[in-house]
């Protein structure tokens, strides 16, 4: 079960330390409900209509002073092309997108959504606010896997638009030297990884001094070239990220990922405790926890699992599929064959499509079976 980074646009792309309590506006919860429905109904005009593009675009500036002008021509050029709701509606169509619940971080009130697939899992977090109508709405997106909000991963690619265009309003952005050069070296590495010059993305990064490592991006464009290179670099890359960043999000699903890569599953289990505790607790993670386990050879601790995310997610294919898999791994056919009768009726069984899965082979073959086959009830329309 790998976690899968599934935003393609958005290679650059954590939150400060959150709560999980405290009072929230039934309205942001509301707006929350009303993406998560739209977006999978496929819906990309409405939930881009619930996103502040003005907002966000302030976020990507970070100081609306500098050049005027340029901005206002970046805002009106943004909002000519942006269609934000994609993001949200591609989640939705690559996977099972929830809304999990509501929290707080200092003034900011964040929606906390799951997307899940047979890939593994992703966490999005909207930033809403209230805009000078008093009216709930997106005003940015923080991608887990991703390591940043979306504005601050745009931010770099304003400021050399910026410093072409106005040379004297970037110097007010980024005054320092080291900034600058950082942000050349972040370029060339943009570059080269849409080229899959992955190897030249990891040596470009070397030369980056250690004083201006001290960026989430950087970091994670290494990260993300690492893995395309071999194992031993993409661990080495992610311990090099805990040191610049303990403590941070993205380390969860960044060490999930490794470790199933290298199946270490002792150390990717305690990552998705690590993970279960930044988001606030969420039953799919049984099922990450259940395949690890089956891999690990506890194949009845991994069963009970599966088992507990499917009696928690119910509606959800993937923990019911989870569930299925652990059972034929156990050879308990005899249970398998129970739960298929309501896994048929909710999500249907296709007996062709089945067989093309080795893993399902020696089931097709048993008694079990072919006499649940013979009197199996037919699904409902």
């Amino acid at each position: 079960m790998r976690v899968r980074n599934a935003v393609a646009f958005s290679v650059l792309l954590l939150l400060s330390a959150t709560v999980f309590s405290g009072e929230v506006d039934p309205a942001f919860e509301a707006l929350a409900k009303r993406i998560e429905r739209d977006a999978r109904k496929q819906d990309v005009a409405a939930v881009s209509a619930a996103h502040d593009l003005d907002a966000f675009c302030r976020r990507v500036h970070g100081n609306a002073t500098a050049d005027k002008e340029f901005f206002a021509g970046f805002v009106l050029e943004y909002k000519k092309s942006a269609e934000p709701g994609e993001m949200m509606c591609r989640y939705a169509e690559q996977g099972d997108l929830s809304f999990l619940r509501m929290r707080s971080s200092g003034e900011d009130q964040l929606a906390l959504f799951r997307n899940a697939n047979g890939f593994g899992v992703q966490y999005i977090e909207l930033l809403l606010q209230k805009d000078k109508l008093g009216k709930a709405v997106v005003a940015d997106c923080y991608p887990y896997m991703l390591g940043e909000y979306v504005s601050q991963s745009l931010q770099f690619a304003y400021r050399a638009a910026l410093r072409e265009a106005n040379p004297t309003a970037f110097s007010e952005v980024v005054n320092e030297k080291l900034d600058v050069e950082r942000l050349e070296k972040l370029l060339l590495m943009m570059q080269q990884s849409e080229g899959r010059e992955f190897q030249a993305v990891l040596d470009t990064f070397k030369t980056i001094p250690p004083a201006s490592r001290g960026v989430k991006t950087l970091h994670m464009m290494r990260v993300n070239a690492a893995r395309e290179i071999d194992d031993k670099t993409l661990l080495e890359a992610i311990e090099d990220f805990e040191r610049a960043f303990p403590g941070d999000r993205a380390l969860a699903l960044l060490k999930i990922d490794a470790y199933q890569i290298t199946n270490d599953q002792t150390a990717a289990l305690k990552s998705v405790d690590a993970l279960e505790k930044a988001v606030g607790g969420d039953p799919f993670l049984n099922v990450l926890r259940a395949d690890m386990n089956i891999k690990a050879g506890r194949i009845p601790t991994g069963v009970a699992l599966a088992r507990e995310a499917a009696d928690q997610l119910p509606e959800m294919l993937f923990a019911q599929a989870s569930y299925l898999h652990a059972l034929l791994t156990q050879k308990d056919y005899a249970t398998a064959v129970k739960f298929l009768d309501r896994y048929e009726q909710k999500f249907g069984w296709n007996d062709a499509a089945i067989a093309q899965d080795e893993h399902f082979a020696p089931f097709l073959a048993s008694k079990e079976y072919t006499e649940w086959k013979a009197q199996r009830k037919p699904a409902k329309p």
